[in-house]
């Protein structure tokens, strides 16, 4: 026996425990279900029968438009290689026989590194900042020194503050 035909087994039973106790919610608080799913797997025994309450099939692992896991192991390397570059020239490079000639549109490259937390060029940087800080320990100075907060003080409000860095 199958596992889809015990689920349907049981949904089949719990649908004649209801009829035969004639009490709906008793026999939802013997199957532990809501009564709210009882009435939802009725409504489909009425409408399609005993096929009604066989299981519907799940959500799909990757949709099929979905790049390949591939391809998006592509963007990501190359989005890490070269963090300070957008999805068009992510696109645009990907193209090239050298980097495995994708055809993906900047759209797609984006898609894909949203997936990946990739998604700006700050946040790639600081993956590898991250990345290389844990591996071979290399510092940066944004990581080395804490944050120094200055301050630049008017004489009176409406003053013109310059502050060149």
């Amino acid at each position: 026996m199958t596992l889809e035909d015990s689920v349907l087994r049981h949904r089949l039973a719990v649908m004649h425990r209801a009829a035969a106790l004639g009490n709906v919610s008793q026999a939802c608080r013997e199957a532990g279900i809501s009564r709210t799913l009882f009435y939802r797997w009725r409504k489909r025994f009425t409408r399609y029968g005993r096929d009604g309450l066989r299981p519907r099939p799940t959500r799909p692992d990757r949709w099929p438009r979905q790049a390949t896991p591939a391809l998006e192991h592509a963007v990501a390397a190359y989005a890490l290689l070269w963090p300070t570059h957008g999805p068009a020239r992510i696109a645009a490079q990907l193209r090239q026989p050298g980097w495995g000639g994708w055809r993906v549109s900047a759209s797609g490259v984006y898609a894909i590194l949203c997936r990946h937390g990739l998604r700006t060029r700050w946040e790639r940087l600081t993956r590898l900042e991250a990345h290389s800080a844990g591996t071979i320990g290399l510092l940066t100075e944004r990581t080395r020194q804490p944050l120094r907060h200055r301050r630049v003080e008017a004489q009176q409000p409406g003053d013109l503050v310059c502050l060149d860095a």
